[in-house]
């Protein structure tokens, strides 16, 4: 690739803020071709990945290199590597579904991830950042066949040397290093040596449990994974967790979990381990089938309507559209703003949204055929249901030429603690009570825009653009989920 010149490429609407980098895409004016420009805050994070793509990747044969992306320009003077886009990740496909409910289907992304970790770790590299976000995923050929790329390199270390590197996400590391990486940013302590292999693989099973539920785990929980006696408990707790933040019940494939929990609770701490698990063996081996009604990848998820239901479909989702904003509207009402909130939202219904293409909106992305009026009552209804604060902010951004909500919400989340911290958990049944639900509040601002999406030879729809303001980006991915998800109920 030449030399890159912004000057020659369209940067397009949608931007990536990650923790220590920004994403930017641009289209080739002249080959239509879209990029993915990576910005870094630091030269550390920088050089480290850059080096990775340069030194590492050259080792490993050319026939793996495919499983990884290609570096094709990088200018050391503003911190930026150019990659080819790929508009698609396993993080969208999963979020749509709250969780993969078919056991052939999740064991077969799994094991293609596991396969290109294996090829990092014959290189003597561990990844040390695996999760949902940083896979990509391909359709090879048909919606059958899928080809897992691992992106994300900037903090990747030697699998056979101890580390005391803070890396790795939240989310998806072990309670230990959670701890460590609390006490440096508190106390400046060192963190304590652990092994990048060991990491990979806890993560490699949180990615799994991720798949699976769409759940996260509290620091407490995962330490009660850490206990082999627990393991019933354990299963019991997720479930609860689940119902409580899906409203349905969990259904989890006894022989998958068995999985997970021997990576968490480090019975399992090498790759070959994993593939030696028997539900792993029986995947490779062609006894496990794809189930009839098999997870398929769209682009909307269409949801069934209840088969005993007489009425139809449109009349179903119109009768609720309506519901939820005489709820919405009934809120308002109560607030001491009501009539100036009451003019702003009059004078930005009036507006029209802004047109973009197909091809520009990033893949993933919530397409609706719903109205644009439908889909703000149904966005501003969500975004009121515990957030009574927004009618005292003017949320309507004022713009010709675009439909902008900037607002900031209490975003409130569940989690589960102990009411205890021993070192061990007791045996006898009142432990059950030693984890707790606990209302987290953390505010979140953001900013929302309506556009109608237009694609040749197909009818106009809707879909939504967030940015984030200013918030922990945990909370903010899942309040984007949140809203996405009841979006799609409708």
């Amino acid at each position: 690739m030449e030399d890159w010149d912004d000057s020659n490429y369209q940067l397009n609407d949608v931007k990536f803020e990650g923790g220590q980098s920004t994403g930017l895409i641009y289209t080739d004016q002249k080959t239509k071709q879209v990029y993915f420009k990576k910005i870094f805050d630091e030269e550390i994070d920088y050089v480290r990945e850059k080096a990775f793509y340069k030194e590492i990747l050259i080792k490993i044969d050319p026939k793996d290199r495919s499983s990884f992306l290609e570096l094709l320009h990088f200018n050391d003077n503003n911190k930026e590597l150019i990659f080819p886009f790929i508009n698609s990740k396993l993080v969208d496909k999963c979020t749509k579904q709250k969780g993969i409910k078919s056991r052939y289907l999740a064991l077969k992304l799994f094991h293609l991830v596991v396969e290109k970790i294996k090829i990092l770790h014959s290189k003597n590299i561990c990844h040390c950042d695996i999760k949902v976000h940083n896979i990509l995923l391909v359709n090879v050929q048909d919606k059958e066949n899928y080809k897992v790329i691992i992106i994300d390199f900037g903090q990747y270390q030697e699998l056979n040397r101890k580390s005391t590197m803070n890396c790795g996400t939240t989310e998806f590391n072990p309670p230990k290093l959670i701890e460590d990486a609390d006490r440096l940013k508190k106390f400046g302590k060192q963190i304590e040596e652990y092994s990048p292999q060991e990491l990979d693989v806890y993560q490699l099973g949180m990615l799994l449990f991720r798949m699976l539920t769409q759940l996260y785990l509290s620091i407490s929980l995962k330490k009660v994974a850490q206990n082999k006696m627990k393991k019933d408990f354990f299963k019991e707790q997720i479930k609860k967790l689940y119902k409580s933040e899906y409203k349905t019940e969990l259904i989890l494939d006894d022989d998958i979990f068995d999985l997970v929990f021997q990576i968490l609770s480090r019975e399992i701490t090498e790759i070959n381990q994993i593939q030696q698990h028997q539900i792993y063996q029986q995947y490779l081996q062609g006894k496990i089938k794809p189930d009839e009604e098999d997870l398929q990848f769209e682009d909307m998820v269409k949801f069934k309507e209840d088969q005993n239901s007489s009425r139809s479909k449109g009349e179903s989702i119109q009768n609720e559209i309506k519901q939820a904003h005489k709820k919405y509207c009934d809120l308002m009402r109560e607030s001491e703003n009501f009539d100036q909130f009451n003019e702003w939202q009059g004078a930005f219904f009036k507006l029209q949204p802004r047109k973009i293409d197909r091809k520009k909106l990033y893949g993933g992305s919530l397409l609706t055929e719903m109205s644009t009026e439908d889909l703000l009552n149904v966005l501003l209804s969500i975004l009121a249901e515990n957030n009574n604060q927004i009618f005292s902010q003017n949320i309507f951004r004022k713009g010709k030429d675009s439909l902008t909500l900037e607002v900031e919400l209490n975003y409130q989340t569940v989690e589960i603690d102990r009411k205890y911290y021993s070192e061990q958990l007791q045996e006898d049944e009142e432990d059950l009570d030693e984890l707790i639900e606990s209302n987290r509040i953390e505010k979140i601002k953001m900013q929302i825009e309506v556009v109608s999406v237009i694609e040749q030879g197909k009818p106009e729809m809707r879909s939504l653009i967030f940015q984030s303001r200013d918030g922990e980006k945990i909370y903010y991915d899942n309040l984007i989920q949140e809203i996405q998800e009841k979006i799609y109920k409708f």
